[in-house]
C-alpha cells in the first residue's frame, strides 16, 4: 500500500494521534483502535517492527507516519518532535506508552539497564510532554494519555526502578491534569491491560473508556 503524506488537506478533518511504543503488545493494539476509529497516526518505537505495524494501521484508511527511534536518547525524542513539527497539523491526542521494564534484584541488574529505564520511562515523557503541552495550549485543545504500568500488585518485587518510574508518571499526570484542566487539555492516566488472551479487545475497551468524555461516544465506536 502506498504511503500517504500527513500534510494533506483532505485528511485535516481527521484527528491526529501520536503513540509511542506502538510496535507490539498493548501499544500496537491501542494504536490499531485509534486507526479503526478514524484517526491519522504518528507511531514510534525502538523496534524495527514499527515499520510493519504502521503498514497494518494504514489498512484502516487513515494516514500513518512512523519513526523508529530510541526514546532513551535525547536526540531520539528530538527526532520524534521534529517529525511532529514537520507535518504542520495540530495534535488531538498523545499516548505516552513506551516503557522499559527491568526485572531482578536491584543489586544485580546492571546500572546501564536501570538508567536506560529511567531515560525511557521518565526523561523522554517529560521531554515530549514539554513540547506537546506548549503546542496544545496554543490550540486550547488536546488530550494527554499516560500508561502507568500494569494493574496494581502484578509486580510486587524485583521491579523497583520500573515501579518507581511509573509512580512518577502517575504523579506527573495528576499534576498536569490539575494545571491544564481549564485550558482545553484533558490529561488521563491508565494501567496497561494485562489480558494476554484478548489484547485487541482490552485495548479497544481502554480506548472507549479514555475517549468517552468527548466526541467519541462509545455507541459510535467500531
Amino acid at each position: 500500500m502506498a504511503q500517504k503524506n500527513l500534510i494533506n488537506p483532505v485528511s485535516d478533518s481527521r484527528p491526529l494521534a501520536v503513540i509511542t511504543g506502538a510496535a507490539s503488545g498493548f501499544g500496537y493494539e491501542l494504536a490499531q483502535a485509534f486507526a479503526k476509529n478514524n484517526f491519522d497516526l504518528i507511531v514510534t518505537d525502538y523496534n524495527p517492527a514499527i515499520i510493519e505495524a504502521a503498514e497494518a494501521f494504514r489498512a484502516f484508511g487513515g494516514i500513518v507516519e512512523h519513526i523508529q527511534t530510541n526514546l532513551g536518547a535525547f536526540k531520539g525524542v528530538d527526532a520524534l518532535i521534529q517529525k511532529i513539527q514537520s507535518i504542520h497539523r495540530p495534535i488531538d491526542t498523545v499516548v505516552f506508552n513506551a516503557h522499559v521494564i527491568t526485572s531482578g534484584g536491584f543489586g544485580e541488574i546492571p546500572m546501564e539497564e536501570e538508567l536506560n529505564s529511567i531515560l525511557v520511562n521518565i526523561t523522554s515523557v517529560v521531554h515530549l510532554a514539554k513540547h506537546v503541552v506548549q503546542e496544545m495550549k496554543k490550540e486550547h485543545h488536546g488530550r494527554l494519555l499516560f500508561t502507568t504500568g500494569h494493574p496494581e500488585k502484578e509486580y510486587t518485587a524485583y521491579h523497583s526502578v520500573y515501579e518507581a518510574s511509573k509512580a512518577f508518571v502517575k504523579t506527573f499526570a495528576e499534576n498536569l491534569q490539575t494545571e491544564l484542566k481549564d485550558q482545553g487539555i484533558i490529561v488521563e492516566s491508565f494501567t496497561e491491560s494485562s489480558d494476554s488472551q484478548d489484547a485487541e479487545a482490552a485495548a479497544l475497551k481502554t480506548f472507549k473508556a479514555i475517549m468517552s468524555e468527548r466526541r467519541y461516544a462509545e455507541e459510535h465506536l467500531l
